[in-house]
């Protein structure tokens, strides 16, 4: 996946997409749990499209950009949730020093 592609993605967002390839690996293992992403659509209300029942319908879908329209709603909402709850928790407690507690 291209960052070009999704627009309305935030400026640290983009960046930590270019700048951090730990974000692209928190985004591809993300994408791999299935249950991650049905409870992400659900909360969120957000979903992928649906899968064709014939080919006609794949090629329907594919044409009016409804398919195309469903991936760009659902990644906008699915990136920035990774990077909020995957890649920030992991990494930056990977950086910030340890703090001693009493």
């Amino acid at each position: 996946m291209t960052v070009n592609r999704n627009k309305n993605l935030p400026e640290h967002i983009k960046n930590a997409f270019l700048a951090d390839p730990r974000f692209g690996f928190c985004l591809d293992e993300s994408l791999s749990n299935e249950d991650l992403i049905v409870q992400f659509e659900r909360i969120y209300g957000v979903s992928r499209p649906r899968t064709p029942d014939s080919s006609i319908v794949a090629m329907v879908d594919k044409v009016t950009g409804y398919a195309d329209e469903c991936w760009s709603v659902f990644f906008s909402a699915f990136i920035p949730f990774v990077y909020d709850c995957v890649y920030r928790r992991l990494y930056e407690a990977a950086i910030l020093p340890e703090v001693k507690h009493g």
